[in-house]
């Protein structure tokens, strides 16, 4: 689901009385063009899931717990569900993506595909970056993975990415990005 990165005050207001004590906590705590950000991945997650579930959107609670510093970051989960969520933001847009018992990532970055991005002591595109977000956002652990942790790999036909101290494996799933900006979707595969 494509969104805005700002709600309109009419969007906020409608949204804020159903924040978590998690969620303003965490609101409380940004400068505000962060704290827009925040508000406006969370209102489109709650969209989201309540498309996929069939619920109001009032009724969603999304939740996210960083398991290293305890804090509303990271992978996205819907109370008293099994969806995962994902969301991305750059420059004025955001995505996220849900699934129903199986974890996700996305990426967006504005800019062009095959554009040289310095990472590190690595030169990437921005393709090539985007994938390996997506990846460490399904996996959870996000940029506590190195970038050298992370295969991407094509095999009949199917573009996949894992990370090396697991079994997990990712297919990537195609979504278009509006001009001007690359996006990249995985789902986590189910083995066996």
């Amino acid at each position: 689901m494509w969104g805005s990165c700002l709600l309109t005050d009419d969007e906020r207001e409608i949204l804020e009385p159903y924040l978590s004590p998690r969620e303003r906590l965490r609101v409380s705590a940004l400068p505000e063009n962060l704290a827009s950000r925040y508000l406006a991945g969370r209102y489109l997650s709650r969209q989201l899931a309540a498309n996929m579930l069939r619920q109001d959107w009032s009724d969603i609670i999304p939740e996210a717990l960083c398991p290293d510093c305890q804090q509303d970051h990271g992978p996205l989960s819907i109370q008293g569900t099994d969806v995962n969520i994902s969301v991305s933001y750059s420059s004025d847009r955001a995505v996220a993506l849900a699934a129903q018992g199986l974890h996700i990532g996305v990426d967006l970055e504005q800019g062009e595909p095959t554009e040289k991005r310095s990472v590190g002591l690595h030169t990437l595109t921005l393709q090539q970056w985007c994938d390996y977000e997506a990846v460490i956002k399904a996996d959870g652990r996000g940029m506590l993975i190195d970038i050298n942790d992370v295969k991407i790999s094509e095999s009949s036909g199917e573009k996949h990415g894992q990370v090396r101290d697991t079994t997990a494996l990712y297919a990537f799933v195609p979504l278009e990005a509006p001009a001007g900006f690359v996006v990249s979707a995985v789902v986590e595969k189910i083995l066996g």
